[in-house]
């Protein structure tokens, strides 16, 4: 979930030699196009996120989680919460202008898909 801007940030901070970012990491440790770099992380975050639902299923050796009649409504506004947040993130990161090029007033060139 911490990367999700970083596709977005990465020509940005590219140009501002703000190197803390996945994607540039990325570019230098294996060789790759910052599109392939941005690639790679959008399949990244698209795996972790595509996992959460899954979660509700047990795990190997672990126990059943509660029904959900037996579950506390707080735990499911809170995972709900989580989605949201998740799917808003990524909105957010698409739209503002704190990713924008300035330039072309366009978000950072990436493949990510959305995270909902």
């Amino acid at each position: 979930m911490a990367w999700v801007n970083d596709p977005y940030s990465a020509p940005k901070e590219i140009r501002l030699n703000d190197l803390s970012n996945i994607v540039v990491a990325l570019t230098s440790k294996l060789d790759v196009s910052l599109q392939e770099a941005a690639d790679l992380v959008a399949q990244r975050v698209d795996v972790q996120v595509g996992r959460a639902p899954r979660r509700r299923e047990p795990r190997r050796g672990r126990p059943l989680p509660p029904p959900a009649a037996r579950r506390p409504p707080a735990l499911t506004e809170m995972v709900e919460g989580l989605r949201t947040w998740m799917a808003g993130n990524a909105l957010r990161a698409e739209e503002t202008a704190r990713y924008t090029d300035r330039a072309t007033r366009r978000p950072a060139p990436c493949s990510t898909s959305p995270l909902i």
